[in-house]
Order: C-alpha cells, then structure tokens, then sequence
C-alpha cells in the first residue's frame, strides 16, 4: 500500500532493522545479524540510523506524548496527490517538494542561516514534510499507513 502510495519513489521506503542490526559495531556486522534474523541486509541509510532509534527507543518509556512514524516522501506524496515525480535530491525534486510546502502553508524562506549551512537541502525538505505530517495528527486529519505492518 505504501510502496504503491510513492510509485517511483518506492525505494525511498525501508524498514526499521532488527535491533541486533542497530545495535551492531559495523554495518558488516548489522548486515551479518540482520540476515540471521530472516530479514535480509541492511542499507547503509538504515544503519547510521541506529543510534536515533536506540535514542527513541530508550526515550519512549518516559515520554511524556505520542511517538509517530513518519516517511517524509510518503508525505509528500499525500501534499501532491500523487508521488514525487522528481528524486528529492535533483532541482526539480527541490523545486517540487518546496511548492507542495509552499501551498500547505510551509515557507522555508527563513530558515535559520546556522542550520542552513549545516543540513542538506532534501534534509530540511524531509524535516518540513515531517512538521506538515505533525500538525496534520496534531489536528486529527492525517492518514495512518500502520495498517499495512501488522
């Protein structure tokens, strides 16, 4: 369902890796416990993950508000009514996600000139669709792919 939602930007899409994966020293070794585990290899992306999910994951017993997941592409996805038909990191791509931004009330105008020399353009796209995702659960409208885990 959610592959089909970003078309041709399914392969932006990958699963959390098993916890032996994230908690392993190399990438070479959470390939190696991943492929144990029955889940196949594990992308570099998904690795240099870890240490954010192990911060959430260690978090979550104290937290004081919901924790959501949310795919940034799949989001977009939803602000255009149909998938990015630019990859995030080419002009088109940043073109097209900043004036879906634009037209959901998301200006990236100001954004700090610290962060701005600090962050990748597609990363501060991804945050932004992130905070669209946000509000939009905030006020009750968003969709919830959780479904097509279980």
């Amino acid at each position: 369902m959610v592959r089909a939602a970003l078309g041709a930007r399914r392969n932006s899409l990958f699963f959390t890796p098993v916890r032996a994966a994230i908690e392993a020293a190399t990438h070479a070794d959470a390939s190696a416990a991943s492929i144990a585990a029955g889940a196949g290899g594990i992308s570099q992306q998904a690795y240099r993950l870890g240490p954010k999910i192990l911060e959430v994951a260690a978090w979550l017993p104290s937290a004081q508000c919901p924790v959501k997941e949310v795919h940034p592409e799949l989001s977009f996805s939803v602000m255009l009514g149909h998938p990015a038909v630019y990859a995030k990191t080419t002009w088109g791509g940043i073109d097209e996600r900043t004036r879906a931004l634009s037209d959901q009330g998301i200006e990236l105008d100001d954004v700090d000139e610290d962060a701005a020399r600090r962050a990748a353009p597609d990363d501060v796209l991804d945050a932004a669709a992130c905070a669209w995702t946000a509000r939009r659960l905030a006020d009750g409208t968003a969709q919830s792919f959780v479904d097509i885990w279980a």
